[in-house]
């Protein structure tokens, strides 16, 4: 092989290297504009739109089908997708009392408060669509990720 064509031949490459890279470019730049919140819900969940302050989605579940979802965006920079379900990954920071802690916990818990120690209170819905007050302490939660069984708050991994 020439110095010549070897060296035509790394240009070729180059260019579909910066090709590659520019095609790229679009999607992200989408993703990124799209009016959607951010998040791994992403990667796992399809037709996303937000309507009323919802962010709706049919998200995969652990059996690998598609199931309609939808969470409240308000409180949440992002959102991620756990076994079908919508939840919130990043709370957002703004709003008082409530940037410390995530989780699932928020989509079926109310009137959040959390205090100065760390300790997460919420009025939180059972199985049989009554509400019960729970707490639970940041000491017991060192990932600060909170989730609702029956009306009780439980630390989730």
């Amino acid at each position: 092989m020439t110095t010549h064509s070897a060296f035509q031949n790394g240009l070729a490459v180059a260019g579909l290297v910066a090709l590659a890279a520019l095609a790229a470019l679009p999607q992200q730049a989408s993703a990124a504009t799209d009016g959607l919140p951010d998040g791994s819900w992403r990667q796992s969940c399809e037709r996303g739109y937000v309507s009323d302050g919802r962010l709706y989605a049919r998200c995969r579940h652990e059996g690998g089908y598609y199931q309609d979802t939808s969470v409240q965006t308000a409180s949440c920079r992002a959102f991620g997708n756990r076994n079908g379900t919508l939840f919130c990954e990043s709370p957002d920071n703004s709003v008082a009392g409530i940037g410390t802690w995530s989780g699932s916990f928020r989509d079926s818990c109310k009137n959040v408060v959390y205090d100065k120690h760390g300790k997460l209170q919420a009025t939180c819905r059972k199985d049989n669509a009554t509400f019960k007050r729970s707490n639970l302490n940041a000491r017991n939660c060192p990932s600060y990720r909170a989730g609702n069984r029956d009306g009780n708050l439980f630390c989730e991994r």
